[in-house]
């Protein structure tokens, strides 16, 4: 019943051959695949992974090549007018989804300080969300201004959020929970168990 997040800053490489994309560790050099890491071995492993929910967030270049069939962007609303059933039926399905700086092309590793543009928009939401925020949600809050930023670079990028190709997505949703309202959010969920 874990949540997992992975996160990936660095750089990536995709294979025109065999369309599939790599990440390169600090150990990788950049003409030997030698020590890079497939997205299908990244795959692999979080399919095998016990955790519920896993939510990779890949800054990088080429990481939209992770992403399976995009999720549809729904109108969630606020997280008061979100059932509590509704939430339970979600967080209970086993969720893999990635959350990527931009698609099939290079990101700018630049444009956000001490950060990459995509890092800095990505931490400014976190640290001002004070709502239980989907992954969905949170996407849909970071891929506006990471796009219209870029604009203004020679480095246009989108961001992309979907389930991760073949490693077991369901249905279900990655969520974070800020502080302030961890307390309150286990507590509805407390006084909705102890209901039935």
């Amino acid at each position: 019943n874990d949540n997992f997040l992975l996160y990936f800053a660095g750089h990536g490489k995709f294979n025109e051959r065999n369309k599939r994309g790599f990440w390169l560790p600090k150990d990788a050099l950049k003409d030997n695949e030698a020590n890079w890491i497939s997205n299908t071995t990244i795959s692999d492993y979080l399919n095998d992974m016990a955790a519920k929910r896993v939510l990779v967030v890949a800054d990088s270049c080429y990481s939209g090549i992770m992403a399976g069939s995009a999720v549809p962007v729904l109108s969630l609303g606020s997280a008061e007018t979100l059932s509590i059933d509704w939430l339970k039926t979600i967080a209970g399905k086993r969720s893999r989804t990635v959350l990527t700086s931009g698609g099939l092309e290079p990101v700018n590793d630049l444009g956000g300080g001490e950060n990459s543009l995509f890092a800095k928009v990505l931490l400014g939401v976190l640290r001002n969300n004070r709502e239980l925020l989907e992954g969905q949600k949170l996407f849909v809050r970071v891929a506006p201004p990471v796009t219209t930023a870029s604009w203004q670079t020679s480095v246009p990028q989108e961001p992309k959020y979907a389930p991760i190709q073949f490693a077991g997505h369901e249905y279900g949703e990655f969520f974070f929970v800020p502080v302030s309202q961890t307390t309150r959010f286990l507590r509805g969920q407390a006084v909705a168990t102890a209901s039935r």
